[in-house]
């Protein structure tokens, strides 16, 4: 049996941390939000599941069951995992090399602007939290892989929860 943790996770980190495991299920069985909206017994928009996902809107206890028998995950296992990682667990990072990814002249525009912003505050290589680069996705509209997989070239090492 899992260790329930004595503190409750906070609210916000709660939602955000299931969204995310929710949200890369579903990225591992390859379906976009659309086929999953269509698998539910009731319907749901697309975008409120992208909303679920980006820890926006919390999600109803019903519809979580729901959502995780359409990707065909344990909801006991996507809670034991958001607990375990919010009971003291370090949050997954990516170091970025800064220098090698501002040098790249193909690397879009919005990406650019985030990456001199973080680049002007930090080192050269530094550590970029998994949800500050969920924040910027949001903020620039990009799909979250798209600029995860683009990051992930400048990358020195990474870590994981």
């Amino acid at each position: 049996m899992t260790d329930i943790p004595t503190r409750l996770p906070d609210p916000v980190a709660f939602a955000e941390t299931i969204g995310f495991l929710l949200l890369t299920a579903r990225e591992e069985a390859d379906l976009p939000r659309h086929a999953v909206a269509k698998k539910l017994a009731v319907p749901v928009d697309p975008t409120t599941l992208r909303t679920y996902e980006y820890g926006l809107r919390r999600i109803p206890a019903a519809r979580f069951v729901m959502l995780c028998q359409a990707l065909e995950v344990s909801p006991g296992r996507i809670l034991a995992l958001a607990l375990r990682r919010l009971s003291g667990g370090p949050e997954p990072t990516l170091r970025i090399d800064f220098t090698a990814l501002l040098a790249d002249p193909d690397i879009p525009g919005e990406v650019r602007e985030w990456a001199e912003d973080v680049h002007s505050r930090r080192a050269a290589v530094d550590e970029v939290r998994f949800t500050e680069v969920r924040g910027m996705a949001m903020a620039a509209q990009r799909d979250i892989v798209d600029l995860l997989s683009t990051l992930w070239q400048y990358t020195a090492e990474r870590s994981d929860a």
